[in-house]
């Protein structure tokens, strides 16, 4: 009924005689009465489906550049991770119903990533917030190897027991329902716990000898407690000085922090803390340890006498 407001309309289309290898590309040319065109309807150059013709196999999950990008074992908040699945199948991803990575396949934790080529990378999981998905490189279509990356990272609010051991299983789906499933070798932790690495400080400007009021600047590393890797978050840090408080930010497991000098000569220690921690943070730092020794010098030098030559 080509006079309707809406219709469903349907083809068939007669392959018999299509050979392997052979593909077929389909796109709509629809215009109304008024010459208007119907958007989004595909052309030659962007179709609306690619049919390959061949024979269907199973996907399958190659072991060989399957696994976290970056080799760790302790996950953190805030920071962004990466799980690359390289799969091989004859149809290519085209024929990839959907990939499912289980982060918690050996527990009934809901930790699921779902990928399809047509919805991207989707979790039901409020503690996972997905970054980016993607098909690495200019794979075509119906290539039979091709990589999926999986970008990732944890909410603060996630599970702060860093005492569960976590495997991570993946499973690739075809569209006729052959699946393939393959674990990643070892197992993850997850921990939100942070401090300043203590062995870090030192002032970074100058020597701990100072003017009274002047400035100096105190450099400290702020790490993951677990893993000792750098905090790429914004951090607020505070250093105490004689009970005055000193706030600074550390920038990627960085601070340079400026100190102000009391305005009396004497020796005093320093100790730091981290501050305005998001929800879920943990803070590890020994903030009762001395971390420095600020030395305020407030009498100049001056000639008692000259020895030599004689006045």
């Amino acid at each position: 009924n080509l006079n309707g407001f809406q219709g469903t309309y349907s083809k068939l289309i007669d392959v018999s005689d299509a050979d392997v290898g052979d593909s077929l590309a389909g796109w709509l040319e629809v215009f109304d009465p008024a010459g208007h065109r119907l958007p989004d309807s595909g052309n030659a150059e962007s179709p609306l489906f690619i049919i390959s013709f061949g024979p269907d196999g199973a996907p399958i999950i190659l072991q060989d550049g399957l696994g976290w990008t970056n080799g760790q074992n302790w996950l953190h908040p805030g920071q962004n991770y990466s799980i690359q699945i390289p799969i091989q199948d004859v149809n290519g991803y085209g024929d990839i119903q959907e990939v499912e990575v289980d982060l918690s396949s050996d527990s009934n934790e809901d930790l699921m990533i779902q990928w399809s080529a047509m919805n991207g990378c989707s979790t039901s999981s409020i503690g996972i917030v997905i970054q980016d998905c993607s098909i690495l490189g200019d794979t075509h279509h119906f290539e039979p190897i091709f990589t999926l990356e999986v970008v990732m990272s944890f909410a603060w609010d996630f599970n702060a027991d860093s005492s569960m051991e976590r495997r991570v299983r993946i499973t690739a789906s075809d569209d006729s329902g052959q699946s393939h499933s393959n674990e990643l070798d070892g197992v993850w932790r997850y921990s939100s716990e942070m401090e300043i690495d203590l062995a870090s400080v030192a002032f970074s400007n100058n020597s701990a000898f100072i003017a009274p009021e002047d400035v100096g600047i105190l450099s400290a590393d702020v790490v993951w407690t677990k893993s000792g890797q750098l905090v790429h978050n914004i951090i607020d840090v505070v250093a105490y000085v004689d009970g005055v408080e000193n706030y600074g930010i550390s920038v990627n497991g960085a601070t340079d922090l400026q100190v102000i000098a009391p305005n009396s000569t004497g020796i005093f220690p320093i100790t730091m803390d981290l501050v305005n921690l998001p929800s879920g943070a943990i803070d590890r730092t020994v903030s009762d340890d001395i971390v420095a020794w600020m030395v305020v010098d407030g009498n100049a030098p001056k000639v008692l006498q000259v020895l030599s030559p004689n006045p």
